[in-house]
């Protein structure tokens, strides 16, 4: 099977194969900052995570789509282990979907380095991730954001058409808001009109720590 999964990979068009590796780490990163988010404000929300995925295919699901989902679940589960899952000492998990699991024994004899470490179990957290090639209205409002920061960083939209955006993403640092995904080994800073968007869109998010 494993080897059935690595041939289909192989096969897929590069583009696609971006787009798994921006997906996947979309996916995680949205999966780390709600649950950061919500547990100080609505634990209950944790106790569910429904994902809902704009299909390519007008019926079922794409050879991609299939193949990208079959490997959600342990992909996300091996991140765990490799990068510790952020938790807030005064956040409320008791509702929390993905709970703490210890590290199997045929990967600790692999993986023997690993054996101080510990992951967690996604299945409940990733069990509803339903491809809908119809329109709904939440998959509309995500595509016209999308369509609006993509317009913004190639200069299509002027600034009036994309100001608000910062205030629907979660505050940080560093990284950035809009993170660029890059597979070129040598670090190269984006392009000068590029970076002045990236910076006006780095600032007037949402605060991740409540007051109290």
């Amino acid at each position: 099977m494993v080897w059935n999964l690595r041939r289909r990979l192989e096969q897929v068009p590069l583009q696609l194969y971006v787009q798994t590796h921006a997906t996947l780490d979309v996916i995680w990163t949205t999966f780390q900052h709600a649950t950061l988010y919500y547990c100080q404000r609505e634990p209950l929300a944790l106790s569910r995570f429904q994902w809902v995925v704009d299909a390519k295919a007008a019926t079922g699901i794409t050879d991609w789509e299939d193949w990208w989902s079959t490997m959600l679940l342990p992909m996300t589960q091996a991140r765990s282990i490799r990068e510790p899952f952020g938790q807030l000492e005064d956040g409320d998990y008791s509702h929390f979907a993905a709970t703490d699991a210890p590290i199997p024994e045929y990967l600790l004899r692999a993986a023997p380095e690993i054996s101080e470490k510990s992951g967690l179990l996604m299945n409940a957290a990733f069990r509803e991730v339903k491809f809908s090639p119809l329109p709904t209205p939440c998959l509309e409002i995500v595509d016209v954001l999308t369509n609006a920061l993509r317009r913004a960083l190639t200069g299509h939209l002027g600034e009036a058409g994309w100001r608000g955006l910062p205030g629907l993403m979660i505050h940080r640092r560093k990284p950035t808001y809009v993170r660029l995904l890059s597979f070129d080994p040598n670090e190269r800073k984006p392009p000068t009109e590029v970076a002045a968007v990236l910076r006006k869109l780095g600032k007037g998010g949402r605060l991740m720590l409540t007051d109290g």
